[in-house]
């Protein structure tokens, strides 16, 4: 499955994780909050009624959710008279009936009993209050049919007592120090009533407030919930399927990217990093970084490959042409020694002095040892070279101390200049370079003249005095088997192996004809 897919799967299971989830936050959670909070409106509004009513004993400043329904009673200490207060009335009403005088009488002692002291819940909670309510239905009965002084006459009044009401729960709450609140649920079936009693005593009178309300449902917020579930569902799909489009560009693009530039490394073969595939720090990024720090890796590994190849190419062409030269090179002074040795064995004129040209014959063989020698050196230290760092000065002093019976008989003096200089370098090739440079400058200096050898800022120069290289053979001077035509002449490969292994090591090696002479510089880079 491709990421898109994968990413796909994911919103799905995300709507459907989160419709669940709002659906089952709007039918179960939201009701049972918007119940919990209309409960406490209806008791923050019975305390700020009763708290009102305490300071002013009137309705002028009260505003209430149910005006119609919400009464406060103020109860003296002494009389037979209850004050009752409404947002739309006020009244006084006054007991004339005994046995309904004895049932007012009990209730307020006990309210006044409960006050003294500190003002405690749990006693008012333990106070019994039996109100006789069949008396008093039976007085209302009779007052309202039988009483002759009303202005009216009712008749037909039926009051139906079906005791359908059941009590539900009972609380008490004291608020502050002089105000109980008592909240009673009940039903009768079909509907929830709460009503709130709020009581108090305030200078010497016993101030009561009642507010009846409906116990709020969850059934009744429950329809609008449902009613509001599509809009809220599509409203979350769109929204959540937005984000996840957006949220799969932002992944799938860079992937994109980094797939398109693999292919195209894979048919051009072009190892360039991209830039700025994916920006930032996440894994993609990382990914990005990652696969452009390998590229980078692979273009210097392919590079350096390349060089390898060429230098390796270079040096097979070398070696062939090193090869044809030695070859042809090798058949001069056999030829000669071949020559001397047939015209001593048959005898032939001056060659049959053999104590005269056994050493020519030594001396052409010496030859041949030398340039086979220098061949097979150049073969085997390529492969077999021990990198370490070396004292330049060092090599220096023991390659003019191989020379000395040379120096002498040519009466030749070294003025040299040498400071400390440290390269990293085969300890045996560095020798053979220098070796080179020292054995050309006593060759070919003039007798009775010096040579001059300064090593100083990574660098040697060695100059000496002669009549100087000529000048058709300059270009080709590093060239194998390239000398000049004097008597010191040699086979030609001095030049070449110090060339060869200057350009292995990174060297730079320069032979030029000076004022009065020739100087070879050798700087170690």
């Amino acid at each position: 499955m491709n990421l898109s897919k994968k990413t796909f799967l994911y919103s799905i299971t995300l709507v459907t994780l989160l419709i669940s989830l709002i659906i089952g936050y709007f039918i179960f959670m939201l009701p049972s909050l918007y119940v919990d909070r209309m409960k406490k409106n209806y008791f923050d509004e019975i305390v700020r009624v009763q708290k009102h009513f305490i300071r002013d004993q009137n309705y002028d400043s009260i505003k209430t959710s149910n005006p119609t329904g919400t009464f406060s009673f103020s109860i003296p200490e002494e009389g037979d008279s209850i004050f009752v207060y409404n947002t739309y009335l006020s009244m006084e009403v006054v007991i004339d009936d005994s046995q309904l005088l004895e049932l007012f009488h009990d209730t307020r002692e006990k309210l006044l009993a409960a006050n003294e002291g500190d003002f405690d819940v749990d006693e008012i909670a333990k106070q019994k209050f039996d109100f006789n309510f069949e008396y008093i239905v039976q007085l209302i009965k009779k007052a309202c049919t039988e009483n002759k002084e009303l202005p009216i006459h009712i008749e037909g009044l039926q009051v139906i007592d079906t005791n359908e009401f059941t009590q539900v729960s009972e609380k008490y709450t004291l608020v502050g120090e002089d105000l109980v609140v008592c909240q009673w649920d009940g039903t009768d079936g079909s509907n929830y009533y709460t009503s709130y009693v709020a009581c108090s005593i305030k200078n010497g009178r016993t101030l009561i407030t009642l507010l009846p309300v409906m116990t709020p449902r969850m059934s009744e917020i429950r329809p609008v919930v449902l009613q509001s579930l599509p809009m809220i569902i599509v409203v979350t799909i769109l929204v959540i399927l937005l984000a996840t489009q957006g949220f799969a560009r932002r992944i799938i693009n860079p992937i994109q990217k980094l797939a398109y530039h693999a292919d195209y490394v894979k048919k051009t073969g072009n190892l360039e990093k991209e830039k700025e595939i994916a920006a930032g720090e996440d894994e993609i990024a990382l990914l990005s970084q990652s696969l452009n720090a390998l590229y980078e890796q692979l273009n210097q590994n392919y590079q350096e490959l390349e060089k390898s190849n060429l230098l390796l190419q270079e040096q097979n062409e070398r070696q062939e042409v090193f090869l044809r030269a030695s070859s042809h090179q090798l058949k001069t002074p056999i030829a000669a020694a071949l020559l001397l040795v047939d015209g001593m064995i048959q005898k032939v004129g001056k060659y049959s002095n053999s104590e005269t040209y056994l050493p020519k014959v030594k001396e052409q063989l010496k030859s041949m040892q030398r340039m086979v020698e220098d061949i097979l050196y150049l073969s085997h230290c390529e492969g077999n070279m021990k990198v370490e760092l070396i004292k330049v000065e060092e090599i220096l002093v023991a390659c003019q101390a191989s020379y000395l019976i040379q120096l002498e008989e040519k009466n030749l003096r070294i003025e040299q200049k040498i400071m400390p200089v440290c390269v990293k370098a085969d300890g045996e090739i560095l020798y053979k370079i220098i070796d080179n440079l020292v054995s050309n400058a006593v060759k070919y200096a003039d007798c009775n003249t010096k040579i001059c050898i300064t090593l100083e800022n990574n660098t040697l120069y060695i100059h000496n005095k002669n009549e100087g290289i000529p000048l058709e053979l300059l270009p080709n001077i590093f060239e194998p088997f390239v000398s000049s035509e004097t008597k010191e002449k040699g086979h030609g490969l001095g030049l070449y192996v110090v060339h060869y292994y200057c350009k292995l090591f990174g060297y730079q090696v320069k032979v030029n004809n000076v004022a009065g002479g020739v100087e070879a510089t050798l700087k170690f880079i």
